[in-house]
């Protein structure tokens, strides 16, 4: 798959649109969720953090990821 702004961007829609509707979510929570794959995700979580739309926090050894 080739990786650009608008594959990325769509991406990011997918994950905000799952975290407004399920809330705090893992990168496990968000691969089963959103149907992605992990790198795409990353890339996805990059771009919401870019337009400060998320946030996250630790929890045990994981990270949960919110919408602002």
């Amino acid at each position: 798959m080739r990786y650009d702004a608008e594959v990325i961007g769509q991406n990011a829609g997918i994950i905000w649109r799952n975290l407004s509707e399920k809330g705090e979510l893992n990168i496990t929570g968000l691969e089963k969720s959103a149907e992605l794959k992990k790198e795409d995700i990353l890339l996805a979580l990059g771009w919401l953090y870019k337009e400060d739309k998320i946030a996250s926090k630790q929890v045990g050894k994981g990270i949960k990821f919110y919408l602002k």
